[in-house]
């Protein structure tokens, strides 16, 4: 007699089978490892307050849920709640008529991983997990990317007007009328009324634009000194957290755009481009339809077609400076390199000496005379191959069918969960698609 997990006559059986043999979601849960995710969660240590919706399992599901429908988190959060499949890949089932009221839930879930959690080492779990799996694990294909974050496009007036607008509309008025004293004297509403004629005008010449950024430079130095004389009156005692930092991030904007007109230059260290996003940086790219992009770098290393996060950054780096560490983790966690394919930014001098001291196989076209080797050559035309079409197109999947085209977390930590589950997401649907074609070559 076989041993079932629920009864033949349980309504959730024939869901529950169907879930696990007939759905490609189900084929996803069982290539996940559940219960080594869940020992990555810390312990809950206070046993009060309301019980969860979802066990710890749950956490990581709707991640990979958020990633696999492609939805955002008020519908993902609707489909749950009427979706008996996503509950089960959670590992739960709400009872009938309960209902998850609230709104934030998602991302409630989110921040609950990028406090409690590393992705790296959610990572090392599920490579560890799914290396049995792969083949060819001696091939590595590496290369570069920038996954983008939503905000809008960055300009010198709009980031000074915005921090003009931050102080002179929401902070100073509301400060004046919580202490009782009387609002100061600024040309904050005639400029206003410019700005809005500035932001209608089809064409600006670059002179109209640099009166523009010295005008409300001016404009924000008066703003940031009526400011810290009315906190230094009052002692900061209606100064909260958030605005304390957004304050500290317009006095940077200031000292920043300060500099770049009196030295007459576009560049600057550390740009900041966002009020709300301090830590986002312009990254040049150089391609002709986007040469500058705002978002996480990120250096990939690809084994059998399985991404795995090597470095990312929200500076801009040089991709072939990371090569050596690329070969050493791939050793810790694949064994031997033998061969490796990277683009055209990668063949420097000392990179080409490390691979010949380890004996690896790599892509990178020969200086001087070209070898008359037949197989050499159809070996480096097969890595070029698998790197311009596997590992370049992996890059072009996750980004318009995983939601990493536009990454709409706001702060770093839950931009990191976002980045990485939308890989992990990715990874998971391509083993689970192979698992049919293994079952019916066995058959």
């Amino acid at each position: 007699m076989q041993i079932t997990l629920f009864c033949f006559d349980s309504p959730i059986f024939p869901e529950y089978h169907f879930f696990k043999n007939c759905t490609e979601l189900g084929r996803i849960y069982d290539i996940i490892p559940w219960q080594q995710l869940e020992s990555l969660l810390p312990a809950k240590k206070n046993p009060a307050g309301a019980p969860s919706y979802l066990p710890r399992q749950g956490y990581f599901g709707l991640m990979f849920l958020k990633h696999y429908t492609g939805l955002s988190d008020e519908k993902l959060l609707a489909a749950f709640q009427t979706n008996w499949s996503y509950q089960m890949f959670c590992g739960c089932r709400l009872k009938v008529g309960e209902v998850i009221r609230d709104n934030a839930f998602v991302s409630r879930m989110r921040s609950f991983l990028a406090r409690h959690c590393d992705m790296q080492k959610v990572q090392n779990v599920l490579i560890n997990a799914w290396k049995g799996k792969m083949e060819n694990k001696n091939v590595m294909l590496i290369d570069a990317t920038c996954y983008e974050v939503h905000m809008r496009f960055p300009t010198d007036v709009k980031l000074l007007w915005e921090s003009c607008c931050f102080l002179w509309e929401e902070q100073i008025p509301v400060l004046c009328k919580l202490s009782g004293i009387k609002m100061p004297r600024s040309k904050f509403k005639e400029q206003k009324i410019k700005q809005s004629v500035f932001s209608k005008r089809r064409k600006v010449s670059i002179h109209a634009i640099k009166r523009r950024r010295k005008t409300l430079l001016h404009l924000l130095e008066k703003g940031i000194g009526v400011y810290q004389r009315l906190l230094n009156q009052t002692r900061g005692i209606h100064l909260s957290e958030p605005i304390a930092q957004r304050f500290k991030t317009i006095r940077k904007v200031y000292l920043q755009q300060l500099y770049l007109i009196e030295n007459n230059t576009t560049k600057v260290r550390d740009r900041i481009v966002s009020l709300a996003q301090p830590h986002i940086r312009p990254i040049i790219r150089g391609k002709e339809n986007k040469p500058l992009e705002f978002g996480i770098k990120v250096h990939m290393m690809q084994v059998d077609g399985i991404n795995i996060v090597e470095h990312h950054s929200y500076n801009a780096f040089n991709e072939s400076t990371r090569l050596k560490a690329s070969f050493y983790k791939h050793k810790i966690v694949f064994g031997e390199c033998t061969h490796l394919a990277a683009d055209r930014i990668y063949p420097t001098n000392a990179n080409r000496r490390f691979c010949s001291s380890k004996n690896v196989q790599t892509n990178f076209v020969a200086k001087g005379k070209s070898s008359s080797d037949k197989n050499l050559k159809l070996v480096k035309a097969i890595l070029n191959k698998e790197r311009s079409t596997r590992l370049e197109g992996a890059f072009g999947t996750e980004k318009e069918h995983y939601g990493l085209k536009k990454i709409k977390a706001r702060s770093p930590e839950t931009q990191n969960v976002w980045l990485y589950f939308g890989i992990f997401t990715a990874n998971a649907v391509r083993l689970a698609k192979r698992t049919p074609k293994e079952l019916k070559i066995a058959a």
